[in-house]
């Protein structure tokens, strides 16, 4: 008893060419894409409340991407090399704090010593 499961595999038909003159027609047509991308954004949003939130969540993704991208640098470019030099000057001009007065701490007084529990004994039958 021996099945076999036919699977069908669809290969893009996208080609290059094909890539090549739909970015020189976006590049050609800004403003048609954009009234078209704005009225589908209008349409949606007035129809679709979960649209709206979605939109919200992935704004919040690429903003908090962007600003890890801007923190994390690769070390070796000058521009790191100079942060790093402000940041440790501006931390040697600050001044060190100085102790006005210890505070002495109380003793803990000790506790007294528990007493043992009895436990139950066994009842002999």
């Amino acid at each position: 008893m021996s099945e076999e499961i036919k699977t069908e595999v669809k290969y893009s038909s996208y080609t290059p060419a094909q890539k090549k003159a739909s970015q020189l027609y976006r590049q050609n047509n800004k403003e048609k894409i954009n009234a078209q991308r704005k009225r589908y954004y209008q349409k949606r949003k007035e129809s679709d409340p979960t649209f709206l939130e979605y939109k919200r969540i992935k704004a919040r993704e690429y903003y908090e991407k962007k600003k890890l991208d801007k923190v994390v640098k690769p070390l070796d470019t000058p521009e790191v090399v100079e942060e790093v030099i402000e940041v440790i000057s501006k931390e040697e001009e600050k001044p060190q704090p100085e102790i006005i007065k210890e505070v002495e701490l109380a003793p803990i007084p000790e506790a007294e010593p528990m007493k043992k529990k009895k436990t139950k004994k066994e009842k002999k039958q």
